[in-house]
């Protein structure tokens, strides 16, 4: 029988056994993993149980998570190795998480506006 999560809110070692046996819940919840700083698994109502990233930005100069994947495809051991590769590159300078909302926010404006131009006319000479 896999093991199970007595108390989600006590971090502990992450195992494929202790994921697989952790409930599904009506408000989802989230189990620190005792082994990586920064790694948490969250179980969503509907079952989805999927490894994020906690990390401090400095450049923001907050806290922000990182979506690493979800199980079983990816396993805690992988999730980490990600999780930890996560806080070196925030160490470093970089944003993990990516670009800022306004940043994406502008990107997709930017992308809805070239899609509402009208195609360039046919070139007769190629066509």
């Amino acid at each position: 029988m896999p093991a199970r999560v007595a108390d989600p809110t006590v971090p502990h070692k992450l195992t494929p056994a202790s994921v697989a046996a952790m409930p599904v819940e009506p408000a989802g919840y989230e189990v620190k993993d005792a082994t990586a700083p920064g790694l948490y698994v969250r179980v969503h109502p509907n079952g989805a149980k999927v490894f994020t990233a906690l990390y401090y930005s400095h450049a923001l100069r907050r806290k922000r998570r990182v979506t690493l994947g979800t199980f079983p495809e990816l396993t805690p051991d992988a999730a980490r190795r990600a999780a930890n590769a996560v806080r070196t590159r925030a160490a470093d300078g970089e944003e993990p998480a990516g670009a800022s909302r306004t940043e994406r926010a502008a990107a997709k404006a930017e992308a809805m506006r070239r899609a509402a131009e009208p195609p360039p006319p046919a070139d007769p000479a190629t066509g």
